[in-house]
């Protein structure tokens, strides 16, 4: 009964640890769901749909084209359901252009037919539940400052977002760019503001991040057995230093150990070409370099909140605790072991 009792805290480490490991499978494949897309983000510069068209068909007589939506966002504003006369208050989304750029990317194509109808919406399922009372909402009508919308669609977006689409006389003020794979995403938006005449953006976010955190975070839990192999070997290499085969061997598995795990997370280790001096007698760039990085800091941190922050936010939070946990999980198991192991020697 003793040898059972001490067996119990094993045994519910053991179930609990994939179910952590899920969540942060789960919470990883939500960040990557994210629009792979750069954010030129402005506070005194806006654009209306109709100057986006002609922006559109600039764009489209460039070599490589790059694909592109706007975006804004009214915060907590009054909506209503027309048949129920329930009232709630939402974030409103007004967009133009694919909403896969902007909000997720990855749903199917009919869950964005609104995007093609003026009177069309979609909104979250928590904004459904306290407006109607269920998530069937389809066919439904939403009230906002005093126009009819039909809702079209249900998304799993933030809670209180509601997604309209864009009239003829709206400011946009955020301007989703998708880039071209393999080159740098920083330098596509630069080019692309520039050769456009648009004015150097508040803020420029990026989501090329998003992949090796994943990575990351869904291989911590595994990390620490593998940490703990690394030391058994640095061990056994310092104990061999005096026979070179051995000791070389052992060098080359824990060579392949770390290679092993950059290649599964993902990790590419390069030097950014913006950190490059264009002339050597430049002794101003690194201060520059500097004071940019700062500014630019600066403005992303004093920017505001929307729905695709919340949304990455949101993903990344479940994924670092998800990941912590199933770490945490490990850890405990492999000291459990260890004792185990010494008991019996």
């Amino acid at each position: 009964m003793s040898a059972l009792r001490r067996a119990v805290p094993a045994v519910l480490l053991l179930l609990l640890l994939p179910l952590f490991w899920i969540g942060a499978f789960r919470a990883g494949s939500e960040l990557q769901a994210m629009p792979a897309c750069v954010f030129l983000r402005y506070q005194s510069w806006s654009v209306v749909p109709e100057e986006l068209q002609r922006l559109r068909e600039s764009e489209a007589e460039n070599e490589q084209p790059l694909p592109f939506s706007a975006f804004s966002q009214l915060s907590a504003r009054p909506v209503q359901s027309k048949n129920y006369g329930r009232k709630t208050q939402a974030d409103i989304l007004l967009f133009d252009g694919d909403l896969r750029q902007i909000l997720q990317a990855g749903l199917p194509e009919e869950d964005f037919a609104f995007s093609q109808d003026d009177k069309g919406c979609a909104l979250d399922r928590d904004t459904a539940f306290a407006l109607w009372g269920s998530d069937r909402i389809e066919g439904e009508t939403l009230l906002f400052e005093g126009e009819e919308y039909i809702v079209r669609a249900v998304l799993d977006a933030p809670k209180r977002t509601v997604v309209l689409p864009a009239l003829q006389q709206t400011a946009l003020s955020v301007l989703a760019l998708e880039t071209l794979d393999g080159q740098d995403e920083r330098l596509q938006a630069e080019q692309f503001y520039q050769r456009h005449g648009l004015p150097v953006p508040d803020a420029l976010t990026t989501s090329s991040w998003y992949l090796p955190l994943c990575r990351f975070f869904c291989l911590l839990p595994v990390l620490l057995p593998v940490g703990a192999l690394l030391a058994a070997i640095l061990r056994e290499l310092w104990e061999m230093r005096k026979t070179p085969v051995l000791c070389l061997l052992w060098s080359l598995l824990t060579a392949a150990i770390f290679c092993g795990l950059a290649v599964l997370s993902g990790v590419h280790f390069s030097f950014p070409q913006s950190m490059v001096p264009t002339r050597w007698s430049d002794f101003e760039f690194w201060s520059r370099l500097l004071r940019s990085f700062f500014e630019s800091l600066r403005s992303a941190l004093l920017t505001p909140v929307l729905a695709p922050d919340r949304t990455a936010g949101t993903a990344l939070i479940k994924l670092i605790l998800y990941s912590l946990l199933a770490a945490a999980d490990m850890a405990a198991l492999m000291v459990i072991y260890r004792k185990k192991v010494k008991q019996r020697g």
